[in-house]
Order: structure tokens, then sequence, then C-alpha cells
């Protein structure tokens, strides 16, 4: 049955329409008091035509067309059967109770100031709006493809549904709450301004701008797809899976134990705060134009991209298995974990720990500040700077390329396993300790301590080692070429191998208890090159051998102490400093300038070879006694040449040579023993101050050897004339002082 209400009363209606607190008057001969019959049978229809009103309890089990007006100040109740169709030109006000359990189906205007329950299905078409002030409770489906301005509350209940399709609009500047079970698929435009509160689902494949409050409750999952825009504040509890795009221009906090999966895009012109608990899983991009905070137990795990223009503030934890480009500002006092590539182009600080894996890379075309700890087992390609306070742990390998730097400071350490030092520069204030290779194509300038372990190893290729420091070697240094080690005030300390085909200037300390090569059979046409003017202690054995084409240099013109051995049978050994100690010296030693000193107090040196003494050369005997093991005695294998020279005594200090020789008596003592002496022409000095009066020396040769004679007083004039009182006379076999 259709039927139609008119009425010739004039009804003053105080209504509301959505937005406008308006006094709406209905003057005409076509309004009804009341929406009638009530109830309205299953299978019946009201057609409204003209305004009319409900003031009463109305039940609905059929259908309401309205086309015109209806206002409910009480309630409708819409049964299952129920069917309230509002056409493009209906309105429907209501500051009453709307429970819906049927269907309600908008293309016009619904005004709700009251209570709308829908437990059922509630559509709002294209040309659709539903201004809510009041409260929607929804328990169903409410399908929107128009309009939805809420300044009101909208409760999305129990399993119910909103859906808002690809043609709508939801303006809320009030409240929406999406209950743990409910669902919120957007695929238009949700424009809030007021709050949005979800424990249940958010599916969006639309946009949502949000200029006020989203709340992600702890049981709420965002499902993104298409854009959300964020101008106020995303505040997330539960997950956010994005596989659309996040532009994040204010605050979006991930706490508690939210977590965020990106396999979009996250553009942040914003906030990002990542507390608590809270973890970002990227597969996508994160493009970072302001700052992200990442404090706490929490975690960012990266399999995508992350571009930071920004800030990065790092207390948690960054587990990169992609790439992050920095092109500002990461300041970590967390843990990175990089088993991806990291790009800087700006500023890392590091207060914290980067692990960088296996695979790992990381890129540096600026600045790296490491104040904790830096742990490498991957690869580290240095364009730049890196400025190293405290700890690199490196047992991967790092690339210092030719625009680059390795500042370790004096608080640093660098624990090594290869270093490829391609044209960049390697500054050492602190310590390096190195148990893999430093490959050196530039320069290395340590004023603190590199330590070599024995399976570790230098090779300096075409640059210099500048060491004011201390170098401590177990394994290998190698020099090539053109390559230099410069220990101007520094320690050289060797019990591994030197093998030089560069140069070694020392003008400090050298210590060598291993072996020094200087050139050797395999260098080619280099050769190698020792420069001294310090002081070079060896026990062990430096080779100044010969290459294919070339012979080994050692210039002498401060102090060598040897006490192990120096191989010099095809090298230049150029002495003008002095040779000392109780040693062996294989090869022929020409003293033509400097100083041949036996022992190291009292002792032996020995040379396998010839022994030339001419020129300004001294050769420097000391007494300590008569016995053996207390004066000083070389001892040459081949022949000893003394065409010049000056062969010097002196007493060792302490010696009081009166308690060993008594009065009226002789001893002597050999100094110089060889395989056959040639042309023995030195001058002899003594240098015996605090001498005892009345002793005579004698320096005699006896076959291959040449001996020294002390007597206490003299025992006849004839003596005295042979010997001379107090001169010297070069080519005598036989020489006599008186003192």
């Amino acid at each position: 049955m259709n039927k139609r209400f008119q009425s010739n009363q004039c009804i003053l209606l105080s209504g509301v329409v959505f937005h406008l607190a308006i006094v709406l008057i209905f003057c005409s001969t076509t309004i009804a008091a009341q929406l009638e019959p009530n109830p309205n049978p299953s299978g019946d229809t009201i057609n409204v035509i003209n305004p009319t009103q409900n003031l009463i309890l109305f039940n609905n089990y059929g259908i309401i067309n309205n086309s015109s007006t209806i206002f409910n100040q009480d309630i409708i109740n819409n049964w299952i059967s129920g069917f309230i169709y509002n056409f493009n030109i209906g309105t429907i006000d209501n500051a009453g109770t709307i429970d819906n359990e049927g269907t309600i189906d908008n293309e016009g205007i619904i005004g709700n100031m009251g209570t709308i329950n829908n437990k059922d299905t509630f559509f709002n078409q294209f040309l659709g709006t539903i201004n809510n002030e009041g409260t929607i409770d929804n328990d169903s489906t409410i399908d929107n493809e128009g309009s939805i301005d809420n300044f009101g509350n909208i409760n999305n209940q129990g399993t119910g549904s909103i859906s808002n399709s690809i043609f709508g609009t939801i303006n809320n500047d009030g409240t929406i709450e999406n209950n743990s079970l409910g669902t919120l698929d957007n695929a238009g435009i949700i424009d809030n301004s007021g709050t949005i509160d979800n424990e249940g689902t958010v599916g969006n494949m639309g946009t949502i701008n949000n200029n006020d409050t989203f709340f992600n409750r702890f049981s709420g999952t965002i499902n993104n797809a298409g854009i959300i825009d964020n101008s106020g504040t995303i505040d997330n509890e539960g997950t956010v899976g994005n596989m659309g795009t996040i532009n994040n221009n204010d605050t979006f906090f991930n706490r508690f134990s939210g977590t965020i999966n990106n396999a979009g895009t996250i553009n942040n012109d914003g906030t990002i705060y990542n507390w608590g608990l809270g973890t970002i899983e990227n597969d996508g991009a994160i493009n970072n134009y302001d700052t992200i905070y990442n404090w706490g137990l929490v975690t960012i795990d990266n399999s995508g991209t992350i571009d930071n223009d920004g800030t990065i503030e790092n207390e948690g934890f960054i587990n990169n298995e992609g790439t992050i480009n920095n092109d500002n500002t990461i300041n970590n006092t967390g843990t990175i974990d990089n088993s991806g590539t990291i790009d800087n182009s700006d500023f890392i600080d590091n207060s914290g720990i980067i692990l960088n894996q296996g695979l790992g890379t990381i890129d540096n075309s600026d600045t790296i500040n490491n104040s904790g700890a830096i742990d490498n087992s991957g690869t580290i390609n240095n364009n730049s700077l890196i400025d190293n306070s405290r700890t690199i742990d490196n047992f991967g390998t790092m690339n210092n390329k030719s625009s680059g730097t390795i500042y370790n400071k004096s608080s640093g350490t660098i624990n090594n396993g290869t270093i490829n030092n391609f044209s960049g520069y390697i500054d050492n204030e602190g310590t390096i300790e190195n148990s893999g290779w430093i490959q050196a194509y530039g320069p290395i300038n340590n004023s603190g301590a590199i330590n070599i372990l024995n399976s570790g190893g230098i090779a300096n290729w075409v640059d210099t080692i500048d060491n004011t420091g201390a170098i401590n070697n177990e394994g290998l240094i190698y020099l090539h070429g053109q390559s230099t080690i410069e220990n101007s005030v520094g320690d050289i300390y060797n019990t591994g191998t030197i093998e030089n085909l560069g140069t070694i200037d020392n003008s400090a300390f050298i210590d060598n208890s291993g072996t020094i090569n200087n050139s050797f059979v395999g260098g080619g046409s280099r050769f190698g090159t020792i420069n001294n003017s310090g002081t070079i202690n060896n026990s062990g054995t430096i080779n100044n051998d010969v290459g294919w084409f070339t012979f080994g240099i050692i210039n002498n013109s401060g102090i060598i102490d040897n006490s192990g051995t120096i191989n010099n049978s095809l090298g230049t050994f150029n002495n003008q400093g002095t040779l000392k100690g109780a040693g062996t010296f294989i090869g022929d030693l020409l003293n033509d300038s400097g100083t041949v000193a036996p022992g190291s107090s009292a002792g032996t040196m020995t040379v396998n070879g010839d022994f030339t003494l001419t020129g300004l050369g001294i050769l420097d005997i000391e007494v300590g006694g008569f016995a053996a093991g207390t004066f000083d005695l070389l001892d040459i294998t081949g022949t000893a040449f003394l065409p010049g020279g000056s062969i010097n005594f002196s007493f060792l200090s302490g010696y009081d040579i009166a308690s060993e020789i008594s009065p009226g008596q002789s001893m002597m003592l050999q100094f110089l023993k060889a395989g056959s002496i040639d042309s023995f022409s030195s001058a002899i000095t003594y240098d015996f101050l605090g001498s005892p009066p009345g002793f005579h020396y004698d320096v005699y040769q006896q076959g291959s050897g040449l001996f020294f004679e002390a007597t206490n007083k003299i025992p006849a004039p004839g003596a005295i004339l042979l010997g001379g009182i107090g001169i010297c006379v070069v080519g005598w076999l036989r020489r006599l002082r008186t003192l």
C-alpha cells in the first residue's frame, strides 16, 4: 500500500540542519504532523513528498521513500525488513534516535544531532550527505560514496565496517572510533581535523589527510596502499603497513610495541619518534627531510632505502640490509648494524656502536666522527675524513682513497685487518694494532704507536711513513721503489722483518732484533738505502744485499750498535759515524772517516772479510783489564789493511790499571786479530785520563795480530829512549808511552 501525507496545519519546527542552527518554518497545506502509519508493515511503502516529522516511537518494517524532509525528534526503528531510501532531494534531520537493522540508502542529506544506531546496512550514495553532530554507532555496514561531515562521534563497534569509496569523502572534525573488530576502508578522501581512534583495521587505498590526531592503538592496524598526509599527530601503538605513501609534515609517534611495516614511501618533513619497543620495518623508501628519533629499545630494520636529508638521532638499533644515503646528520649513541650500504655525504657522529658486517659497505665522502666503536668485517671506503677518538676494530677492509684521511687521535685505537691507503693520508696519534695489512700508496704520519703483530705487515709502495712516535714490528714492513720511512724523533722496534727497496732515514732510534733486508735478490733494479744519523741497535740481522742489478747502501753518520749480524757481503757500507758492538760484520769493512769500536763496553767484534783503516778513520779500543773478555778485540778473518787512520785506546770507566800491574811488571793483550796484516802505519793515541804516573804503553805487531802492552815503571833509560815519552810515531811497528 502506498500512502501520502498532507495537512492543512501550519507547524513551527525548531530543527537543526547540519552546520546551521536555523529555525525551519514549514507553512504549507502539505505538512504532516506525524510520520504514519505506525508501524509501517512489511511490504508497505510510505512515500514522503512533503515535510514530515516524527515525534513518537516509530517502527518501520516496510519501505520509506523520502523526497522531502523527515524531522525525527524521537525514535525511528528500522527493522530487518525495513528500507529507508532518502532521495537526492530528500533530507532526514535527526534529533532523536534512528535504530537501523534494515537498510538506509541515502542520496540526499541526513543531518544528525541525535543518535543513529546502525546494525545492518547504511548506504550513502554518490550525491548523498551525512552531517553528524550527534552520534553514529555502527555495528554493521556504512558504505559511503558521498560525503560524511562529522562534528560529533562515529563509533564503529563490534564487527562494524565503514567503507569510503573512491568517490566518497569523510570530513571529520569530531571523533571517529574504530573498535578492535571494526573495519574502516577508505578508497576516497578522509580529511581529519578531529580525532580518529583506531583499535581495529583501517585500510586506505585513497587519501587520508590528518590535520589533528590519529590514534592507532595496540590492537589497531593501518594498511595503507594510498596516501596519508599528516599535518597533525599520528600516534601508533599497533601496526602500520604501508605500501603507498605517507607524508609526515608534523608528528608521527611509533611507540610501546608499535610497528611500521613500510614497503612503499614515507616522506618525513616533520618528526618521527620511534620510542619504547617500537619497530620500523622498511622494505621501501624513507625520505627524511627533518628528524627521526629512534630512542629506547627500538629498532629500525631497513631492507629498502633510507634517504636522510635531515637528522637521525639513534639511541636504539638500526639494522640495515638495504641502503642508507646520508646527506645531512646521523647521531648514533645506539647500535647501527649494517650488512647493506651506508653512503655518507655529510656527517655521522658515532658514540655508540657501528657494526659493518661481511657484505656491508660504508662509503664516506664527508665526515665520520667516532667516539664509540666501529666494528668492521665488511668494507669501508673513505673519500674524506674518518676521525677516531675511541675504537675501530677493522677485520675487513678499509680503503682510504685519494682525498681520504684516517685521523686516529691520541685516545683512539685501530685494530686492523686490511687498510688500503690509496693515495690517502693516515694520521695516527693513538694506537694502531695491525694483525693484517696496511697497503700504503699514500703518506702515513705516526706520532703514536703502530704495533705490527707477527701475522701483520705494512707495504709502503710509493710514499712516506713519517714516524715521530713508535713502530713496533713483529711482522713485515715492506718498502718498495721510491717509498720512505722518515724516523725523525721516533722509535722503531723490529722483531720481525723489514724488506727495504726504498729508503729508511733514521735520525732517532731503531732497535732491530729481527731481520732487515736492505735490497734483496728479486728486487729488480730497485735497491734499498739506509741513512742513519741516529742510533741503530742491532741484535738481529741486517742484510745489506744485492738486487739483480743493484746493491744495498747503508750510510751511517750516527751510531750502529751491532750485537747481531750485519751482512754486507755484496752491499755498500759507508761509515762516517760509529760502528760498535760485539756482533759480526760479514763482508769487507772500510773505515776511512768514521769510528769502529768493538764491544758495547768490552767485547769482540768479528769482521768476516777484510778490514781497512785509513784516512780519518778511528779504531777505538777500550781496556778494562788484561783477562779475556775485559778488553776489546777486533777479529778479522781476512786481511787488516792499516795504511792510515788512528787507533785510540781508553780505559773503561772505573778501571784502575795499577791494581792489576805491580811495579816493575808488564802485561799485554791482543786487540786485533787478522788472517794477515798489510802495512801497519796507523797512528796510535791514548786517552788514559787519570792513569797513574810511571806507566809505559806499547803497541806492536806480532805476526797477524796487534798487541797492547802496559809496563809499571821504567826499568832502564834505554826503554824510555826506545818507547818515547808522550809521543806516537806513525809507521812504527812498536810504540811506547810513559805517563
